[in-house]
């Protein structure tokens, strides 16, 4: 018979407490990243500007099992009356030590990082204008005669070589 060593043993205690933790921390919670009904939406590529945004939390309880207040980005896209919109799911330092507190007691609170960006018809209509008053002042582009004078059309004498 085989005896584990000591620092085996303890090798073995860290990896069983990595595992456990995370499972511990392991949630299962649903956030949908998608446009409200009856609303066409413009997938807002992450490149481009967005005049609204907003960040916010959701919360989960009993390993994200129940919902507690979840807010979905396409009820902020129908509240904002969103045309274009982007939303993304992160996770967070302080979702984590929300969580490993939590963890302390039975009721296990996941939480949940949402943020939705997007822009109105109005913000559009407005960029819009912008876009247009600013190409009126700017100067006119000049055009490069590069075309050969035809028959009938004057030249004018060349300059007189510098001496």
């Amino acid at each position: 018979m085989r005896l584990i060593s000591c620092e085996s043993s303890r090798n073995l205690q860290r990896v069983g407490l990595l595992a456990a933790l995370a499972l511990a921390l392991n949630g299962c919670f649903v956030t949908r990243l998608e446009a409200p009904d009856n609303q066409t939406v413009r997938l807002l590529p992450k490149d481009e500007l967005a005049r609204y945004r907003t960040e916010y939390k959701n919360f989960y309880l009993l390993y994200g099992a129940l919902p507690l207040w979840p807010v979905q980005p396409s009820e902020i896209i129908a509240k904002e009356h969103l045309v274009e919109a982007r939303a993304q799911t992160r996770d967070t330092v302080s979702d984590g030590v929300i969580t490993a507190i939590s963890m302390l007691f039975p009721i296990s609170v996941f939480t949940q990082h949402v943020v939705v960006e997007g822009n109105r018809a109005g913000d559009l209509a407005r960029d819009r204008l912008m876009r247009h008053d600013l190409d009126r002042l700017k100067p006119p582009k000049t055009v490069p005669d590069t075309q050969a004078p035809g028959p009938g059309d004057e030249v004018a004498p060349a300059p007189p070589a510098a001496r």
